[in-house]
């Protein structure tokens, strides 16, 4: 009886808020009673008996009073997603509200709400309602993607785009780069084809990420949109690396050369200092070993003024992080490039000169030391002598293919200036006058590494 009573008294209240939600005139007084009415009916596991008059308010004539009722909507899905088709036409309906406020929030709440709806329909039973309710989604999502052309509104047409990006790393799968705990495809088991197809989502996604980038090279788009869409192209190549990475860096490099004419000094200073900011995280994210764009993330630094020095310590902290990523994984491949093993090394050089051969265990939760016959013996045990022997050939390949591209080989050279020592030894400098040989020859290139090394590094020890 007790527990009758508390429920009953529980529901006059609730009752009670939303009269005199109806009755006040006052915007945030009426808002402040509907929420009180949320706080109960939704942790009181009550939604089932106020839904229908809490939804009721999205024809309120005050704006702040249909923006709780998308803020409504979303929690109520959030608590139980079974709650999606009896709300979902209420969603689509509100994309109609002429108040950019209200259309923000609505697109925000759909936003959320995505990476809830996918999981929940992609484990639910078919049946009529279901398939109604995936429709209806369908129609919603066509609804935003055009409104970022026929709004005039940056603030909504920035919601559309998080829309658009949230769609996107949902609709693809992960890979070895992803760490992000949302829903993506790969988490889809045995879905009915009627309700969800795979292939029609990924195609979908990549659809939309081509639609992203043209959105960013329109000539008269707001420094606004210009730059929540950078955020979003660099949030996507970080997450969907395999897919996206490389085509954001080109999209960023044309953007740095073709910024729009529409926007006034300070805004092109705004625009050039978030691209900075992106174009670092991207150097730095562990892809980054991958990308065939390596030099074109310096270029687009460059063309906005970065200075050398910020990029060569750039550079620098990238390689001191380290890559820590398997180099066997047959779930999970990283594109089609062939496998690159990567030999982490210790940050201070001190302490790898004093590392012996016979030392080879290392002990729990410490950084091991380089050592390179250490290494090459534990990589023996892991490869056969055929493995060792394809690897070399494609390393060796990939080499001359990059070598062979003259920006490539400048990037090097100066990148690698810092090695040399202020001063040489005369048999160096005179041993430079021979080093014409053919890039096409990996012999010969292995040959005179081999031959030059020592020399600069005998250099550099007897300088100290």
């Amino acid at each position: 009886m007790s527990s009758n009573s508390e429920a009953d008294r529980i529901e006059s209240r609730v009752i009670e808020f939303l009269e005199n939600a109806i009755a006040s005139t006052n915007e945030s007084e009426k808002v402040s009673f509907l929420n009180q009415a949320q706080e109960l009916v939704i942790h009181n596991d009550i939604l089932d008996n106020f839904l229908d008059e809490i939804l009721g308010f999205q024809n309120d004539k005050l704006s702040e009073v249909r923006k709780f009722v998308a803020s409504f909507i979303e929690a109520t899905c959030r608590k139980d997603p079974d709650f999606f088709p009896k709300v979902i036409v209420n969603l689509s309906l509100m994309l109609a509200d002429e108040v950019p406020n209200v259309l923000k929030r609505v697109i925000q709440a759909l936003t959320q709400l995505y990476k809830i709806f996918l999981p929940w329909i992609s484990t639910a039973k078919v049946n009529e309602e279901i398939e109604s309710t995936g429709e209806v989604w369908n129609q919603i999502k066509n609804q935003v993607f055009s409104l970022i052309d026929l709004t005039e509104n940056d603030g909504v047409r920035t919601q559309c785009v998080k829309f658009i990006e949230m769609v996107i790393v949902c609709q693809t799968r992960r890979d070895n780069f992803s760490k992000e705990e949302d829903f993506s495809l790969d988490q889809i088991v045995n879905v009915d084809k009627k309700l969800i197809d795979i292939e029609t989502l990924e195609d979908e996604a990549k659809q939309l990420f081509e639609q992203l980038i043209n959105f960013q090279s329109k000539i008269h788009i707001s420094s606004v949109n210009l730059m929540a869409t950078m955020q979003s192209l660099s949030l996507i190549a970080r997450q969907r690396s395999r897919l996206f990475f490389d085509k954001v860096v080109l999209a960023f490099e044309t953007l740095s050369t073709n910024l729009p004419p529409t926007l006034a000094k300070s805004q092109v200073n705004s625009v050039n200092k978030q691209l900075k900011l992106l174009m670092f995280m991207l150097f730095k994210h562990p892809y980054i070993q991958f990308s065939k764009y390596q030099s074109k993330i310096m270029q687009t630094l460059q063309n906005i003024g970065v200075k050398q020095s910020e990029i060569n310590r750039c550079i620098q902290e990238s390689k001191k992080r380290g890559i820590k990523i398997e180099a066997n994984n047959s779930n999970n491949n990283v594109g089609h490039e062939p496998k690159r093993i990567k030999i982490e090394m210790d940050e201070d050089d001190d302490e790898m000169e004093n590392n012996n051969g016979n030392n080879n265990q290392v002990q729990e939760n410490e950084q091991p030391k380089f050592n390179l016959d250490t290494s090459l013996h534990d990589l023996s045990r892991k490869f056969s002598r055929y493995d060792a022997i394809k690897a070399a050939d494609i390393t060796a390949k990939d080499l001359i293919g990059r070598l062979n591209n003259s920006n490539t080989v400048c990037d090097l050279v100066l990148t690698s200036l810092h090695l040399l020592p202020d001063n040489l030894k005369p048999e160096s400098i005179a041993s430079l006058n021979d080093f014409s040989f053919s890039l096409n020859d990996p012999a010969a290139i292995a040959k005179k590494w081999h031959f030059f090394s020592p020399e600069w590094l005998s250099d550099q020890e007897s300088m100290k």
